[in-house]
Parts: C-alpha cells; structure tokens; sequence
C-alpha cells in the first residue's frame, strides 16, 4: 500500500509530538516498521520503546557497582555467578557444618573429611592399596644392618625377612665366606688332560647315552650330556668316578655335594656288581 507525502508528515509530526509508534500504528493502522523508516529518512532519532528502569545496585561479595532491572532490586546480591559461588562456599554456606577428624587404619595420622564422609577408613588411595596387600603397620619396627651396624624403621610386613638397611649392604655383606657357595677360598681348578673328548664320549656310551638321574637320552635332549666327578676332585680321572648327566641335573650336583656323592657311589657300586640300580630304588 502507497502512502502520500502528506500522510507520511502527518505521522512523523504526531511522533514529534511525543506519540509512541504503537499508538500512532493501533491509530493510523500502519505497521511499526514503516514508521521507523519514515522517520530515518527524515533524519529523526528513533526513541526507545521501553525506558531505562535499571538500577545501580553494590556486590555484596567483591563491593562493585552493577546495574539490574527495577523490580530485581530487593532479590540481586551479588554482581555475578562466580562472586555468589565464592561467596557460598566454606563457612560461608548455610547448609556448612564444618569437618570431622579421623584416623587412618593404615598410617595412624588424623585426616578431616566433611560429615557425609565419616565412614572413610583411610586418608589416601596409597595407604588403601598398603593395607588391601597386607602391609599393616601397628609399631614402628626397627632393625639392625648387618653389615653396617645402622638402625632402620621397616614395614610390619617385613619383620623377620629384612637383616640389612639397603642393597649396597647386602652385596657387600654376601662376598666371601659369607657366600653360599664359598669352598674355603680355592680358586677353580683347571681339568687335567686326561679329561679329554674321547674319556667323555667312552663314560657317555658306558651309561647307554642316558642321564643317570632323569633317565633323558641325548636324543631326547638334542644335545650331548655332561660328565660328572663324582667326589668332585677334577684330577680324579677314574671312569668309576666319572657318571653322565644332562645339564640342568648337573647344576643341582653344586648343592648337597654329600647327598649326591654318596647317592653316585652307590649307582656304581651297584653296576659293577650286574644290578641295575635305578634311582627310585636308592
């Protein structure tokens, strides 16, 4: 719909006047934004539709000035979110009852916790994980190195297996004498020449190419077996001293040189005599 000019300076007076654009438009029955457009092309300011009802208002939390809506002015406290979180927490929350002290079942020190958390039994997740594996501790346990001679504080759990405060005490502790597989200080002794290849291949075929002590075939083992003094005496080229054995047989013969000195002695004795002496009979 076309308007004329004097229409247009008709409505542009009005609003001069003071007249608001909803009354000129329920009036005239023009639409609001023609309005407007007449009067930019006029120049005119365009008032608002509402006023500024805003109030000046002080943060109760952080004292700065902030602006609300008029009818906000009894309710609004804070200038912000963030100032109205800060200003509800600790003891400063209505609903805070303060913290409760209590006693950690694995390291015995006083923790706090908030009332909702009064079961809790320890004061972190490591002294959990202590206790779950069985590292309970009561009283302080202290030993005495036996290499140094210190006092150290140990674990509950340990009392009994633990004799040095460290690693560098233990090896220094185990050389020597104090060695489980000390012989007095001898060195190792060398093989004689006489302890050749084929003294080894003739005991091997003597005892059929078969361990002595689990019954293994070198077939079996893929591979050759090892040939043991029996009373350990490396020069003692006998072949009633000499026996087969696999390998992992063999490194067993280190410990309990007695049990399987006598045992050996005995496996021969009885071959000699025709029997077959097998172990489960010795």
């Amino acid at each position: 719909m076309r308007y004329t000019k004097q229409f247009k300076d008709k409505i542009i007076a009005l609003y001069q006047e003071g007249k608001s654009t909803n009354y000129l438009q329920d009036k005239f029955v023009v639409n609001s934004s023609s309005i407007c457009n007449w009067l930019r092309e006029e120049y005119i300011f365009i008032r608002d539709k509402k006023p500024d009802t805003k109030v000046t208002l002080t943060c109760t939390f952080c004292k700065e000035k902030y602006k609300v809506q008029a009818h906000k002015k009894d309710t609004s406290k804070y200038c912000s979110k963030k100032c109205r979180d800060k200003s509800n927490t600790g003891n400063n929350n209505p609903r805070y009852k303060g913290k409760i002290t209590l006693i950690c079942k694995q390291c015995h020190k006083p923790f706090e916790v908030l009332p909702y958390m009064k079961d809790h039994e320890f004061c972190n997740r490591k002294c959990a994980t202590d206790y779950s594996k069985g590292k309970r501790l009561k009283d302080p346990i202290f030993i005495k190195c036996k290499q140094c001679g210190k006092k150290k504080e140990i674990e509950g759990w340990r009392k009994g297996a633990a004799k040095f405060c460290n690693h560098k005490c233990y090896g220094i502790w185990v050389r020597g004498k104090n060695a489980p597989l000390w012989r007095g200080g001898i060195n190792r002794e060398s093989y004689t020449y006489e302890f050749s290849n084929s003294l080894k291949y003739k005991i091997r075929e003597r005892d059929k190419f078969t361990c002595q002590l689990c019954d293994k075939t070198e077939r079996k083992l893929k591979r050759k077996l090892s040939v043991h003094h029996i009373d350990y005496n490396k020069k003692n080229n006998d072949p009633e001293n000499l026996i087969s054995l696999c390998s992992c047989d063999h490194s067993k013969t280190n410990f309990n040189r007695n049990y399987f000195q006598n045992k050996f002695t005995r496996m021969r004795k009885a071959c000699l005599k025709g029997k077959e002496l097998t172990v489960r009979n010795i």
